[in-house]
């Protein structure tokens, strides 16, 4: 018992004589922690009408005339739709919208006509109206082909209420020269870039 009591005492003064920095997780007075902040970003895009409908159908019909005699309508348009953009993009790069026709009832180069479409940014963007990019103008959407709308987006969001984000101007024409004209049902999809 002696012998046990002995090896206690000398167990708990070297315990004691130890610096306290040996039981402490830091040495000094500071310490540091490494961080990786990074910007993920991300993109989404939804169609609205200018009422608030999401996902709208857009039904453009050139029309005869309404008297004989009278100037065939050869040209319609349609803004009721709208294209909201949220996009978080990191310093120096940027992003782009696209737009191709992914499925058509038959193809547009046999239809005798011509379908165009503009993307205007509102002012409603945030931070500003410059971060919705550059539009192409009008464009003319030929079958299966991408074609580039608006360039050189970077952090922006267009907002959400009915009548926010980009307009998208639809116009509907019959080509020059044809004089048989047919009717086409089609999806146009939109798309926004990873990050360039």
């Amino acid at each position: 018992m002696k012998k046990n009591s002995i090896l206690v005492c000398i167990a708990l003064i070297l315990g004691l004589s130890l610096p306290l920095s040996t039981y402490a997780v830091d040495n000094g007075t500071t310490t540091t922690q490494d961080l990786t902040l990074k910007v993920d970003g991300s993109a989404l895009l939804a169609i609205t009408s200018n009422t608030g409908a999401v996902s709208p159908t857009v039904s453009i019909s050139l029309t005869g005339a309404s008297e004989a005699g009278a100037e065939v309508k050869t040209t319609v348009n349609d803004n009721t739709s709208r294209l909201k953009i949220s996009s978080l993009v990191e310093d120096g790069k940027t992003r782009n919208i696209s737009a191709q026709i992914t499925a058509a009832s038959s193809p547009m180069s046999s239809s005798g006509t011509q379908l165009f479409v503009t993307l205007t940014p509102q002012d409603t963007f945030n931070p500003a109206l410059a971060n919705g990019g550059t539009t192409a103008g009008e464009v003319e959407l030929t079958d299966a082909i991408t074609h580039d709308l608006v360039t050189g987006i970077t952090t922006c969001w267009s907002g959400t209420a009915a009548d926010n984000g980009y307009i998208i101007n639809y116009r509907y024409a019959k080509k020059t020269g044809a004089t048989s004209l047919k009717s086409v049902s089609l999806t146009i999809t939109y798309t926004i870039s990873g990050q360039v």
